[in-house]
């Protein structure tokens, strides 16, 4: 393989196929004469993950997951230990499917107990008196234990909701064509993220993710949208533009030299001019993976 061929296979990853910088690294004509081999090339491909990658991979996925329901996971794990299913416990991998096998369990022990008084078996009143306490407290750990597992569903999707914003902004921010070519595009995107952040508090705006769609809003009352001083309302590409512009950030367009694209609802503007990416694809399955963890699908 050429060394061109592997700067473009990467390049292609990073979404910078059509970078000026690159596409002058490429025109080296010493460049043409240098080979890698294939295996090497290979081997430092596939360690690479690009973004999509990442949001794709089952590995990265069980890592940040993992480490979110580990609270929940040792409070089950603690509660099968008392009441004698740990080995159970301890063979389902999924964190939502524990929390079924516990409802069975405590379910089955207040069945159990209820029997017992039906039957006669604590006919003497301690003993009666004994078995509700132990149902009542059955009951109430069951409830508790639900709880914890509902508000850890909760803090999951909110989490991934905010990866998802945080996401859609940044990419927003990323396909600006910005003045000071010296550095690096991600500082950029980082000044200008730090810039909004402080725009939206003294606005009193807030971004949302509408079906992959940034919109402003009153950030005292989120379902109301964001009007400006004069009373109108501002789309969020707009906002951006104007505070990016109005801090000399953004690069001043040459007579006759072509716009940029403007990103399409659902779609972004890679830097480097690699044109738009539908990425409706990889909302709608975050989407659907967010709606799986109250069905107790995911691992």
């Amino acid at each position: 393989m050429t060394f061109i061929q592997f700067l473009q296979s990467l390049a292609t990853k990073s979404g910078l196929q059509n970078d000026p910088e690159l596409a002058a690294l490429l025109a080296d004509p010493n460049l043409a004469q240098r080979t890698i081999k294939d295996e090497l090339a290979q081997r430092i491909d596939n360690a690479l993950m690009s973004l999509e990658g990442a949001k794709n991979n089952t590995d990265v996925q069980a890592h940040f997951r993992g480490t979110l329901l580990k609270t929940a996971d040792e409070k089950f794990a603690a509660l099968a230990e008392k009441f004698g299913f740990a080995t159970e416990n301890a063979a389902e991998k999924s964190t939502f499917k524990k929390f079924e096998i516990l409802d069975a369990k405590i379910a089955a022990k207040i069945k159990e107990l209820d029997d017992k008084i039906k039957e006669g078996a604590g006919s003497k009143s301690e003993e009666v008196k004994a078995l509700q306490t132990q149902i009542a407290t059955l009951q109430a750990q069951a409830a508790q234990a639900k709880t914890e597992s509902e508000a850890q569903i909760a803090t999951l999707k909110s989490t991934h909701q905010s990866e998802i914003l945080k996401m859609l902004i940044n990419n927003e921010l990323a396909g600006k064509q910005y003045a000071n070519k010296q550095l690096d595009n991600q500082v950029n995107v980082t000044i200008a993220s730090t810039l909004l952040d402080a725009a939206l508090k003294k606005s009193g705006a807030c971004v949302v993710n509408d079906n992959g769609v940034l919109k402003l809003k009153n950030a005292a009352s989120p379902d109301l949208d964001y009007y400006d001083e004069s009373h109108k309302p501002v789309s969020f590409g707009d906002y951006v533009n104007k505070l990016l512009a109005d801090n000399k950030l953004l690069e001043v367009s040459k007579p006759g030299a072509p716009k940029p694209p403007t990103p399409q609802p659902g779609q972004t503007i890679i830097p480097g001019g690699g044109g738009q990416v539908n990425t409706e694809k990889v909302t709608t399955a975050i989407q659907e993976a967010l709606g799986d963890l109250t069905g107790g699908n995911q691992e």
